[in-house]
């Protein structure tokens, strides 16, 4: 494992800031090797990059080629503020809250517009919302400023902009490399199974098996439950009910809100569907008390 923390030197020190990192043996407990460098803030991206030599070196593992170099460094904007602008809008989007999400990632764009990444969040940002002409119009944007980023970079915009403009087919054929080459990343995982589903429904939920096999909590993430009961809504009422259930009760564990919200949504629906009248009626209304509770305006006006 590796394990980390820093600390903000102050401005007495000039503005620095340490980082240290240590790589420990998960069996025995033991700290292998230990990493620690200082750097101001204005020269973040280095102090990372320094760190980052230095733990491979430890591991043991080879130096980072000159393009891969290249390809993280026209990734990542120069401004430490664009990119918390953009983690933070990040976030929202792992829990839902695409309208925090859009707004966080307008003001990352509107400080670097050359920022491809955060164009592609924010597609998909809009997207969430309805507004699916801006979502097409900045997934576009982000795929033309795409050129010369690392391979991972290009292939989740190029998911992204398949998407937003319903080409699920190469969508696909893009998540599927992307989660070949991070089996273990859940993001692209379920945007795999969210793009199958929308052509191969079997293999979607193949899909999500492979990721509720993951350590937690990445194994146990509600996301996997939400997706797959939108998967058997319609065809298999008890499986969509159990795992909205199951999604819902994550998220209050979580202390997540719109998870929750999410969760009684697709409950609300599914109940509908065979109607479960009292029941649905249920579901809806602790949809709206929890999407009330998260402030999300959108959300509680759909539900």
């Amino acid at each position: 494992m590796v394990l980390g923390s820093y600390l903000d030197l102050g401005k007495e020190a000039g503005g620095q800031i340490r980082l240290d990192l240590r790589l420990q043996d998960a069996t025995a407990g033991e700290t292998i090797a230990s990493v620690s460098q200082t750097g101001t803030e204005a020269q973040l991206f280095d102090l990372v990059s320094r760190t980052g030599d230095q733990l491979r070196q430890k591991l043991g593992v080879g130096e980072v080629s000159p393009v891969e170099a290249v390809g993280v460094r026209v990734s990542l904007p120069s401004d430490p503020e664009t990119i918390r602008l953009y983690s933070e809008g990040l976030a929202k989007l792992r829990v839902f809250d695409s309208l925090a999400a859009r707004d966080l990632m307008q003001k990352a764009v509107v400080k670097d517009p050359h920022f491809a990444l955060a164009h592609s969040a924010l597609a998909e940002a809009w997207s969430k919302v309805g507004y699916d002409s801006k979502a097409k119009d900045g997934a576009k944007k982000a795929f033309d400023l795409a050129e010369g980023l690392s391979r991972q970079d290009r292939l989740l915009i190029e998911g992204r902009y398949r998407e937003v403009t319903s080409d699920w087919a190469k969508a696909v054929e893009v998540y599927t490399t992307l989660f070949a080459l991070f089996p273990d990343h859940v993001d692209y995982g379920l945007r795999l199974a969210s793009a199958q589903g929308s052509i191969k429904p079997n293999e979607a939920i193949a899909t999500l098996e492979r990721l509720r096999r993951l350590p937690p909590p990445a194994g146990n993430d509600p996301r996997i439950d939400l997706l797959e009961s939108s998967m058997w809504t319609g065809v298999d009422f008890k499986k969509a009910v159990a795992l909205a259930a199951k999604a819902v009760e994550k998220g209050a564990s979580l202390h997540s809100q719109l998870v929750v919200a999410r969760g009684y949504s697709v409950l609300c629906g599914d109940l509908g569907y065979v109607g479960r009248s009292n029941e649905a009626y249920s579901a809806c209304e602790s949809a709206r008390e929890a999407y009330a509770s998260a402030g999300d305006r959108s959300g509680l006006a759909e539900a």
